[in-house]
C-alpha cells in the first residue's frame, strides 16, 4: 500500500477512535449547540452524530447574533426569508465572488449560509434541523469576529444561558464566559470556526462543558 493511502487510512481510524472515546465520555448526545459560526457544527462532525442544530455551514455577524439570542425561541420559531443584499459591507464584498444565500429571521436578523449554493437548499436544511433542537440542552458559542465589540461581549455575558462560551484573541478576565485562545494573541480576532474548533481544545474542556447541566 502506498504511503499516502496508508497514512490516510490510519488517520481515519484514529479519528473514529477519538470520536468513540468522546461519545463514551458524554452523558448524552442530544444536545443543541447554537453557534455564531461553523464551530458548533464541528462538534457533531467529530462525534459522528446527527446535527441537532440549524447552525451548520453558517455564520452570523455578532450584532445580529446577540439580537437573536435575546429572543431565541421567537426568532427560530418563525420562517426564514432571503435577501439579495446584506446590511454588512464585508459580507457583500465576499458575496461578489461567492454569492451564497443570506437569510433573514424576523425581518431584522441576518444568517449567512456561507456553505450553501442556493436558497432552496439553505431553507430546506434549516427547516429540517430546526425541528431537532433540544431546548432543554442548549449550549451557546460566540467568538470575537464579524462585528464583535466589547459592548456586545458585555451583552453576551448578561444573557440568561447557563452554558455559554466566547472565544477571544485577548483576555477578558472580568467575564467568566470568555476563553482566551492564547495562540491568537496579538491578532485582531480568533480564526474561523473550523480552525477555532481544533485550536480551542488546548484551552477549553469541551466534554466537561457539554456534560454541564442546562
Amino acid at each position: 500500500m502506498p504511503y499516502e493511502a496508508y497514512y490516510n487510512k490510519m488517520r481515519k481510524m484514529i479519528k473514529k477512535l477519538i470520536a468513540l472515546i468522546m461519545r463514551k465520555r458524554l452523558k448524552s448526545l442530544d444536545f443543541t449547540v447554537i453557534s455564531s459560526n461553523c464551530w458548533g457544527a464541528e462538534i457533531y462532525r467529530e462525534l459522528g452524530i446527527e446535527y441537532r442544530t440549524p447552525f451548520v455551514g453558517t455564520y452570523m455577524f455578532i450584532p445580529c447574533y446577540i439580537k437573536m439570542l435575546k429572543q431565541l425561541k421567537e426568532y427560530l420559531s418563525g420562517p426564514v426569508s432571503f435577501i439579495s443584499v446584506s446590511k454588512y459591507r464585508e459580507a457583500n464584498i465576499v458575496r461578489a465572488s461567492n454569492p451564497y444565500p443570506v437569510g433573514l429571521l424576523g425581518n431584522d436578523v441576518e444568517i449567512h449560509f456561507m456553505h450553501y449554493k442556493t436558497e432552496v437548499e439553505a431553507e430546506e436544511k434549516w427547516k429540517r434541523r430546526i425541528t431537532r433542537i433540544n431546548w432543554q440542552k442548549l449550549f451557546i458559542q460566540m467568538s470575537d469576529r464579524d462585528g464583535f465589540t466589547l459592548e456586545l461581549l458585555e451583552e453576551f455575558q448578561k444573557l440568561d444561558f447557563k452554558n455559554k462560551v466566547c472565544f477571544t484573541s485577548k483576555p477578558y478576565p472580568m467575564f467568566n464566559s470568555v476563553v482566551w485562545i492564547k495562540q491568537c494573541q496579538g491578532k485582531p480576532y480568533v480564526m474561523d470556526g473550523m480552525s477555532l474548533y481544533k485550536a480551542c481544545k488546548k484551552y477549553f474542556n469541551l466534554i466537561s462543558w457539554l456534560n454541564s447541566k442546562a
